[in-house]
Order: structure tokens, then C-alpha cells, then sequence
């Protein structure tokens, strides 16, 4: 009787390979046509408050709903500022983007210790997350549909493989982009399919959240003797209610930071809560040191030397005192761009100049902005001065004299 073997060793289970970001110069066939760069002027025309508009909204916001823990704050930070600035500051003389890095510096030093309410911001940056999330969702609730339509104009004007860099919070693009039925992805890197539209918001969202201070309770919870699951607005026993969906796909690096971020829907349940809510959307705050937060979104820089574009737009962008850290990435993108650095450009050929859409009057109005962006070499430069509108996208599209290599 013929005896059987038997394989004793199982075949071996391939293990899942992960696409890691690595910098790498596109060659000439996927060359991004173009990269956009937009500002709150861009959101201007669909109503949604800009700078200091947004700021004292907030604070008046603030003052409703942040009870006696928001005047604790308010009352720690006049005290602070009197002292530093050797006179008395009153609650008119409070500038919020003062105020928020007053407390980022005082969270990311830990300097309340175990009083501190969370990782993730004390109940007063908490607090002014939320209060932007709700000014803006609600700001964009009352889009017309007149408005609509210069955003939809834009979104069709966009080519496949074009890149924008945002710094709104407001959801209008992938609104858009959804009711146009047009592909786009709100991250980069190697594992996307070509020909999408890559959507970065630089400084977050009104729909995003960040899962990783859930998890480490979730963590802390299971050191206890008796298991229960800790109760979170987003992600916890109703995250039915907001269909949380990871921003990046299942082939991304697992060691990325941006697994951290996820998605939500039905933001109309979560502005019910908002004002009360232990959580807040993943956004950057306008702080002057808005840097301690960006480590889960710096990804979106990543490459940025090495980064090739057949065009540069910037439509309602400026420098905000708050902002400075955007001068490097911005200078160096604008000036490789115009003098198309073979290093970090790839092939030479010649290309269209850098355009920009902003709303300035007068010579000194105009003077003060072309200073602002003293950097840029305005002979190899175009301007519309009017505003983002339907006449602006249509100015984009105008045949223009392509610029030669330098």
C-alpha cells in the first residue's frame, strides 16, 4: 500500500508589500500640468468669513458658549499679556491669533500637568476648533446657487493630475468635485491611480478627525479589570452616525501619519453637538505657532524640492503674519518654478508664467501685494486684479506665450 506524504511544511504566506513615499523626480510623461494655490480669498465670493472676520466671529462665539472655563483662559492670557507688554490689556485688546498661541505654547509644554484635559487641546482649543467648524458649515449651508457655479466652473476647468494646495477649511472643492463626478484624492504619493486630482489641505478640515487620542484611550481602558469601550462623539459606539473612512487607502505606508486622519459625513449631527463636544475637527488653528500641531499633515510637503509643474496658479493667497513658516515652501516652489532649476525640475522646456488671481485696487494696494511677493519675478508673471469670479476662470484659460527656460 503506497504510503502518502505529507507536507509538513505549509506554504509560506507572502507578506503584503506597502508602497513607501520616497522622493523621486517625475519624468516628462507625468509631469503635474499644473499646481494651484489657494488662499481664503478663494472661498470669499461663497460667503465664508476670512482673517479677521472669522476671528471676531469665533470670539463672540466663544464668549456664548465657552462658559467659566473660556473666561478662566481669557482672564489667564490678559494677565499673561499685560505683563509681557508692561501695560494693562482689556478683552478689546485681544487678538485671537494671540490668545490661540498662548495656548499652544502652554499645551505643548504641558504646563498645567496633570489639569491638562487632553492630548488632543485643552477644552478652550477645543472649544475654537469647533466654533470654526460651525461658522464655516453654516456659512456654507447658505451658498446660492449662483455661487455654486463659479465653483463648479473651476473644478471643470481642472485637468487631470493637477495639484491643489489649500489652506481653507470649508468643504466647497470636494463638494464639487462629487457633483461633477470628477476623481480626486485629498492625499499624494506613489500608491494613487494617474490622472486624479490631488486635493491637499494643508491645514485640515471641517470633516476630518484624528482617531489616535481614541486610540490610546481605547488602550488606557483595557489596563482596567473590567473592559468597556470609552465613550467619543466620532468614533465611538454611534460612529455609525458619521461614516468615518481613513483619508488614505488601504496600500499606503501603515507608518504614515495620515492613517491617523479620518473623514466623516453628515456634519449637520455633528454641528448639534459641536459647541459641547469633547473632540474637535482636525484643523490647524490660526496660531503663530500652528507648527506643533502639522506633524500629522506635514506629509503633504513631502518632496516639495523635487516636486516638477507645468504651471503655478495662485487664486486669493497673501501671507498672513500668523503664516510664516509659509515663506520657505512657497519662495522656493515660486522661484524654482520661474527659474526651472534643472536639478529639481527635470528636462528643460519652456513653460507658461506663474498666475495670480487676487482682489487689489489702486497702485499702492497693487504695489503693497507685489511686495509681499517680492520673491517673484514679475516680467515672467501674470495678474487678473479683480477677484476670484467666473471672468477670473475664464482668464485662466487664455492662450498666453510660453516663457523660456532661464
Amino acid at each position: 500500500m503506497a504510503i502518502k506524504r505529507v507536507n509538513r511544511n505549509p506554504p509560506v504566506r507572502k507578506k503584503r508589500k506597502f508602497k513607501k513615499l520616497s522622493p523621486h523626480i517625475p519624468s516628462a510623461d507625468n509631469i503635474s500640468p499644473r499646481v494651484f494655490i489657494l488662499g481664503a480669498g478663494f472661498s470669499k465670493p461663497a460667503g465664508i468669513p476670512l482673517g479677521r472676520d472669522l476671528s471676531s466671529q469665533v470670539l463672540q462665539e466663544a464668549r456664548l458658549h465657552g462658559g467659566t472655563k473660556f473666561e478662566a483662559d481669557i482672564e489667564k492670557f490678559l494677565d499673561y499679556d499685560s505683563a509681557r507688554r508692561g501695560k494693562v490689556s482689556t478683552i478689546e485688546d485681544i487678538i485671537l491669533e494671540d490668545f490661540l498661541s498662548y495656548l499652544d505654547i502652554e499645551h505643548f509644554l504641558f504646563l498645567r500637568g496633570s489639569k491638562m484635559w487632553s492630548l488632543e487641546g485643552n477644552k478652550t482649543q477645543l472649544l475654537v476648533r469647533n466654533l470654526i467648524f460651525k461658522i464655516i458649515y453654516e456659512a456654507q449651508a447658505k451658498i446660492s446657487d449662483k455661487e455654486w457655479k463659479l465653483y463648479d466652473a473651476f473644478v471643470r476647468y481642472l485637468s487631470p493630475n493637477d495639484t491643489i494646495i489649500s489652506f481653507n477649511y470649508d468643504t466647497i472643492l470636494e463638494s464639487c468635485f462629487e457633483r461633477n463626478h470628477i476623481h480626486f484624492d485629498l492625499y499624494n504619493g506613489p500608491s494613487l491611480p494617474d490622472g486624479r486630482i490631488n486635493l491637499l489641505k494643508m491645514h485640515g478640515s471641517i470633516d476630518w478627525f484624528d482617531i489616535s487620542y481614541y486610540n490610546q484611550s481605547v488602550n488606557n481602558f483595557q489596563s482596567n479589570e473590567h473592559y468597556r469601550l470609552p465613550d467619543h462623539p466620532i468614533f465611538g459606539v454611534n460612529y455609525s452616525d458619521y461614516f468615518p473612512k481613513k483619508l488614505v487607502d488601504r496600500n499606503y505606508d501603515p507608518t504614515s501619519e495620515l492613517n491617523r486622519i479620518y473623514k466623516i459625513r453628515k456634519l449637520d449631527r455633528y454641528l448639534k453637538l459641536c459647541t459641547d463636544s469633547s473632540t474637535a475637527p482636525m484643523i490647524i488653528s490660526p496660531s503663530y505657532h500652528k507648527l506643533v500641531w502639522l506633524n500629522p499633515l506635514r506629509e503633504f510637503w513631502y518632496g516639495l524640492e523635487r516636486f516638477s509643474a507645468n504651471g503655478l496658479v495662485f487664486i486669493g493667497f497673501s501671507f498672513p503674519a500668523h503664516d510664516e513658516y509659509l515663506s520657505f515652501p512657497i519662495v522656493y516652489l515660486t522661484t524654482g518654478y520661474q527659474k526651472r532649476l534643472p536639478i529639481s525640475f527635470g528636462p528643460l522646456h519652456s513653460f507658461p508664467p506663474v498666475l495670480f488671481i487676487d482682489y487689489r485696487k489702486g497702485k499702492e494696494d497693487i504695489q503693497s501685494f507685489k511686495d509681499s511677493f517680492c520673491f517673484v519675478d514679475w516680467s515672467k508673471a501674470d495678474v487678473f486684479w479683480n477677484g476670484f469670479s467666473l471672468e477670473s476662470v475664464k482668464w485662466l484659460s487664455k492662450p498666453r506665450k510660453p516663457l523660456p527656460f532661464s
